[in-house]
């Protein structure tokens, strides 16, 4: 079988190389620069941990296991926080936020929890502030203790480089019947969709 011995390299001034589709695919600019399209970009988490935030209506402390504990919200209970959108972001995208919980208990019905994140995107100035809302997100009955759920906030839309995303996270009233014990709250999570490996100079894009 043959091998190429050395790296693969092509004389001559050439803009850029394409691999891949049209809309799908990753390109090679003249400098060097390496910038994916399409289904080609990539996806990361910007995560703030709740026990990092500013409390706004206190939630309180309890153990998960051993020594390990979090914060549990009841409703009303809200935190703030913010995160700041990386360099490898690409300009205009939207981020999809989440929200990690643990149950608390064992339910012995379906029972119900609801979010609310209120945010504004700081670019070179404050934007106004959104609200977003999940409505009721269930919890099964007999769902084991101390599960772990993902729960999609919303989508802030229009993010690049450079922008601070500053919010506060609270637990709302559910329509349905709420769970017995309040909910392990950990962490929320910015998903932001990526372009390139990081930014092209240290403050552009």
């Amino acid at each position: 079988m043959a091998e190429i011995a050395d790296v693969l390299k092509i004389p001559g001034a050439i803009p850029e190389i394409i691999i891949g589709g049209l809309t799908d695919n990753v390109k090679t600019e003249a400098d060097g620069t390496i910038v994916m399209s399409g289904a080609a970009t990539t996806f990361g988490d910007s995560c703030v941990p709740v026990e990092s935030m500013r409390q706004a209506v206190a939630p309180t402390w309890a153990t998960i296991s051993g020594s390990v504990g979090a914060y549990t919200f009841a409703v009303l209970d809200s935190v703030e926080g913010s995160v700041k959108v990386p360099t490898e972001t690409k300009a205009l995208s939207d981020a999809t936020v989440l929200l990690t919980v643990l149950t608390n208990g064992l339910e012995a019905t379906d029972a119900f929890m609801a979010w609310e994140l209120e945010y504004s995107v700081i670019g070179s100035v404050p934007g106004a502030t959104v609200t977003l809302a999940t409505g009721d997100v269930a919890i099964a009955a007999n769902t084991p203790d101390k599960t772990k759920v993902t729960i999609t906030l919303g989508t802030i839309t229009g993010v690049s480089m450079g922008d601070i995303i500053s919010f506060q996270l609270r637990r709302v009233t559910a329509v349905g019947v709420a769970p017995v014990a309040n909910p392990f709250t950990l962490d929320v999570n910015v998903r932001t969709e990526s372009d390139t490996f990081g930014s092209r100079t240290v403050t552009t894009k």
